[in-house]
């Protein structure tokens, strides 16, 4: 997950960050969604970084602790 945040968000503000990591939990929790992060990651078309390669890219640490704080329910999107 952090290395889809990283490839959508990394140039955003930390609270960016948050909202797209929110975005993956509230899809995940959505009814007709796929019913892991992994599937609502790499479902077709949802996030442009599996296709340009930025989801590859080693994610820092500030993108995981914005992962862990939409875990913890911060959604800012």
């Amino acid at each position: 997950m952090a290395g889809e945040v990283n490839g959508e968000a990394r140039g955003e503000h930390y609270e960016g960050q948050v909202a797209v990591a929110a975005v993956i939990l509230n899809r995940y929790e959505a009814a007709g969604f796929p019913k892991t992060v992994s599937e609502v990651n790499t479902h077709t078309n949802a996030f442009t970084c599996l296709d340009d390669g930025q989801y590859y890219l080693k994610p820092a640490n500030p993108t995981y602790r914005a992962v862990i704080d939409a875990f913890k329910g911060w959604d800012p999107s």
